[in-house]
């Protein structure tokens, strides 16, 4: 194939984990994918609209909490977002899957 030799050697998935490109999506994908849909655009045949999506899967809370003890300068708190533990542990799912490949192809480094 003309196209797969263009890609180097060096960053092709090997065959041993391509299956993890096939697997089903989690919610933290599908809550990305909403979010870079156009907000105005027509719905399908089901009549939901993207909203719908980010309403349901995007829903946090966020606070703020002290770092030192002067709490009367705001440089002394810091926001914090609170969000459900589901999607606490599908962003751990995603990030574990992407990072071997990000890593060994040099786009991302563990600090």
């Amino acid at each position: 194939m003309i196209i797969v030799g263009t890609v180097p050697t060096t960053c092709r998935i090997p065959d041993s984990v391509s299956g993890s490109l096939v697997r089903p999506f989690s919610t933290v994908a599908l809550i990305d994918a909403a979010k870079r849909c156009p907000n105005h655009s027509s719905p399908g045949p089901d009549g939901i609209p993207y909203q719908i999506l980010l309403l349901v899967f995007e829903h946090n809370h966020t606070s703020r909490i002290a770092t030192q003890d002067d709490l009367t300068s705001l440089k002394n708190w810091r926001p914090i977002s609170l969000i459900n533990t589901d999607a606490k542990v599908f962003t751990r799912l995603l990030n574990a899957r992407l990072m071997p490949h990000l890593n060994r192809c040099h786009v991302l480094t563990c600090q």
